[in-house]
């Protein structure tokens, strides 16, 4: 998301302006952001890269076992998130000074 922001403040022309996110699933419930403890117990590894404009899921890389509950959960949760991650902290930073 650092990289996001740094192109477009280079004035690099992009897309869209893309954010991702990073979830685990363990123990058959899906976490948000984990720290680097709760990934090496992990079953599954996610990481989801969400357009915000054109309000689509841009990419999916899954690691492990994963059932599908699991994933749609997982996959509300990181929109919900990428969302809020381009609202209240990229899209300031683009428009700071």
């Amino acid at each position: 998301n650092g990289c996001t922001v740094a192109l477009c403040q280079a004035g690099i022309p992009l897309y869209d302006t893309p954010v991702a996110v990073g979830l685990i699933a363990v123990n058959n419930q899906v976490l948000l952001d984990p720290n680097w403890m709760e990934v090496k117990g992990a079953e599954s590894r996610l990481v989801f890269s969400y357009l915000p404009h054109l309000d689509t899921l841009s990419q999916a890389m899954t690691v492990g076992r994963l059932e599908m509950a699991l994933l749609q959960e997982a996959l509300s949760m990181a929109t919900e998130a990428s969302r809020a991650l381009y609202e209240h902290s990229i899209k300031p930073a683009l428009n700071a000074p």
